[in-house]
C-alpha cells in the first residue's frame, strides 16, 4: 500500500466519520424534538449505537477486503443480516430462558 493509497484511505475514513457524525446530531436534535412521541419507544433506540458501530467496522472490513476483487455488496449484505439476526435470536432467547429459570427457581 502506497503513501498516496493510505492518505486516500484515512481521507475517506475522516469524511465518513465527519458526515456520520453530523448525521447522528441531526437525528438526535430531531429525536429530541420529538421526545415526547419518542420517549415510549425508547428501549426500542437503545441497541442503535453498538449496532452502528458494528455496521462502521463491517464496512470498513468489506473495504479493505476487496481492493483486488470485485464488490459484491448484496450477496455480502444479506448473509451479515442473515447471521447476525439468527445470532441475536438465539443469544436474546438464551438470555430469556436463563433469566426465567432463575427467577422461577428464587420465588421457591
Amino acid at each position: 500500500m502506497g503513501i498516496t493509497t493510505q492518505i486516500e484511505t484515512v481521507r475517506n475514513n475522516l469524511i465518513v466519520i465527519a458526515s456520520m457524525g453530523f448525521t447522528i446530531f441531526a437525528i438526535g436534535l430531531i429525536l429530541y424534538k420529538y421526545s415526547a412521541l419518542v420517549s415510549p419507544y425508547m428501549r426500542y433506540l437503545l441497541p442503535l449505537p453498538p449496532i452502528s458501530v458494528a455496521a462502521y467496522i463491517y464496512v470498513l472490513d468489506i473495504v479493505k477486503g476487496n481492493e483486488n476483487r470485485t464488490l459484491n455488496i448484496v450477496q455480502d449484505l444479506l448473509m451479515q443480516i442473515f447471521i447476525g439476526t439468527l445470532s441475536f435470536t438465539l443469544v436474546a432467547l438464551m438470555l430469556l430462558s436463563q433469566y426465567h429459570a432463575i427467577s422461577l427457581f428464587m420465588k421457591k
